[in-house]
């Protein structure tokens, strides 16, 4: 009985740490909580930079469009891109000729710097950090846990 109980204790101490340290990310000063806009496209136009490339500028529709679908996922809790042909049709988005999104999931605690270095890490998103586009967004939402972000790219 006693040895069952301890191990129980044992058991509920270490989930107990484990959700401290998921969350812990969420709130920290390390954290994408104090990541500002001017940090992530400061990072895109570094690794820009670096193969020639001109800087983007930043573009509140965009950002505003990154954090709502960055929301969405976290409350659906499905990593997924959004129909950008569908947002393209939207009379507000009229002004752009054409979009990109790259998403990822990860732990709260990632840093501005790692999430750009995931990026990069994928083709995939590495050609939209990379491509023919002269604007940015960005979006984040942190949640049990888990950072859902949202970068979008638009060409004026």
């Amino acid at each position: 009985m006693l040895t069952t109980l301890g191990t129980r204790r044992a058991r509920l101490l270490a989930l107990l740490l484990v959700v401290a340290a998921l969350t812990a990310g969420c709130y920290g000063r390390q954290g994408l909580s104090s990541a500002g806009p001017n940090e992530f496209l400061n990072l895109v136009n570094t690794d820009r930079a670096a193969h020639g490339l001109p800087g983007l500028q930043w573009d509140s529709q965009l950002g505003g469009l990154a954090q709502e679908w960055s929301h969405d996922m976290a409350s659906t809790g499905s990593l997924r891109h959004r129909d950008l042909g569908e947002v393209m049709n939207r009379p507000e988005y009229s002004s752009f000729r054409r979009l990109g999104e790259n998403i990822l999931v990860g732990g709260c605690g990632m840093s501005a710097n790692e999430l750009e270095r995931a990026w990069m890490s994928s083709p995939t998103h590495r050609a939209n950090i990379l491509g023919d586009y002269d604007v940015a967004g960005v979006g984040t939402v942190c949640r049990d846990g888990r950072l859902w972000a949202t970068q979008n790219f638009a060409s004026r």
